[in-house]
């Protein structure tokens, strides 16, 4: 009569860590891979800010934002201290420059979307506007 395998056995470097002839085979897993349809990019203005606004809000995005908030917090303290913030390392003239640098870049990335938004939301009778006096008033406070 043969003799079932035992799953008691065990490797000499730990008493936990099963023996590799004795843990019984694991069935192979599937992955499935779907192909999503991609969202159409609105090309009208009105569009585009919905769009912008829907991305802000997204738990995504809001990770986005809250790593480079913590990354615009780092990079202040470094300029400002002139030194690292972990470390505690001077750092000299040109690297806080560079540090600088990065941080307006930061800013800037953090920022696109309001950004875009602002200038995508400017409307037509703020731009066409030629007449820089609203007012027969303003005209006269100008004059004197």
């Amino acid at each position: 009569m043969k003799k079932k395998p035992s799953y008691n056995h065990t490797r000499g470097d730990s008493p936990l860590t099963p023996c590799a002839k004795c843990v019984p085979p694991r069935k192979k897993s599937r992955v499935m891979v779907v192909e999503l349809a991609k969202m159409p990019i609105p090309t009208d203005p009105a569009g585009t800010i919905a769009a912008l606004e829907s991305m802000r809000l997204s738990p995504g995005w809001q990770i986005v934002e809250r790593d480079l908030d913590e990354n615009i917090a780092y990079l202040t303290r470094a300029v400002l201290e002139k030194a690292d913030p972990l470390t505690g390392n001077e750092i000299d003239d040109a690297e806080a420059d560079r540090l600088r640098y990065r941080l307006k870049l930061t800013q800037a990335v953090r920022d696109t979307p309001l950004r875009i938004i602002g200038k995508l939301s400017v409307t037509d009778e703020e731009d066409d506007r030629d007449d820089p006096y609203e007012t027969a008033d303003d005209v006269r406070k100008a004059r004197s």
